[in-house]
């Protein structure tokens, strides 16, 4: 943390999953090999019925678990935060992986007034061999400084993918829960969205971690050999928030943009 005087701050890596039993094991044992010292790993396992609970089961003296019935990605996510008790918080999907520095560049890139802190995806296939791509594009500038006013007249700013984005605590304790039945998937519209109207978005220019693309992504273009392209997902009104979206995935979020 540039310029800080008082204590290092914890960050928590929140695996969320459902039926990754082939990938789990990869992504706690990314969260766990961080070369930051101060890190804690929480597992949410949202009711899976593959062999999930088994491979998670080897990791319980290393990592807090949390088990539910299966709710959606949202849920899996709230159940998370309100376990982990980092100062900063990386969502990460069980299907991807962290690079062993993302915690510590995170720390590094992190000041007061942060909201979020975002970094680039190798793409990846099922087996972890790279696409030739990352998410977001390399040709895309990722997004910084204040861009609520980005999303309430452009309706859009280039971030990545869920496991791409850390968040400051304090910032999560005013954005969570978020609505449940809302986003059982792509929870990460939600939080993208949301965090940039309390604070600044931080970007880290490298490439800190793997975006898979299996075919049984809950939300993913196929795999390819040029970035992929944003596509329509679903309409949402948010009840809770002062405007309502359309998110378009994977890299530059479109966002149409309403005042109450």
């Amino acid at each position: 943390m540039a310029d800080s005087p008082g204590p290092r701050p914890t960050v928590s890596i929140v695996i969320d999953n459902y039926n990754y039993e082939r990938f789990i094991g990869n992504a706690i044992e990314s969260a766990l090999g961080q070369t930051y010292p101060r890190v804690e790993v929480v597992v949410v396992d949202d009711g899976s019925t593959d062999g999930s609970r088994e491979v998670i089961d080897h990791y319980r003296h290393r990592v807090v678990t949390v088990e539910q019935a299966n709710g959606g990605q949202a849920a899996a996510l709230n159940a998370g935060f309100a376990a982990c008790k980092g100062d900063l918080v990386i969502f990460l999907d069980a299907d991807d992986e962290l690079r062993p520095q993302a915690a510590e560049r995170v720390v590094q890139h992190f000041r007061p007034g942060v909201a979020k802190l975002h970094f680039r995806l190798d793409a990846v296939d099922k087996d972890g061999a790279p696409l030739g791509f990352t998410n977001p594009p390399e040709s895309q500038p990722l997004a910084a400084g204040s861009v609520a006013p980005s999303l309430l007249s452009r309706g859009r700013y280039t971030t990545p993918v869920m496991s791409g984005n850390a968040f400051a605590r304090g910032v999560l304790e005013r954005i969570l829960p978020m609505p449940a039945a809302e986003w059982r998937i792509s929870a990460d519209g939600y939080l993208v969205t949301a965090a940039p109207f309390h604070g600044t978005v931080v970007p880290i220019e490298e490439r800190l971690g793997a975006y898979r693309i299996h075919g049984a992504n809950a939300w993913a273009p196929p795999p390819r050999s040029a970035p992929p392209t944003c596509q329509d997902a679903s309409s949402t009104t948010w009840p809770s928030m002062p405007w309502s979206r359309r998110w378009q995935r994977p890299t530059a979020c479109r966002l149409r943009v309403t005042s109450s």
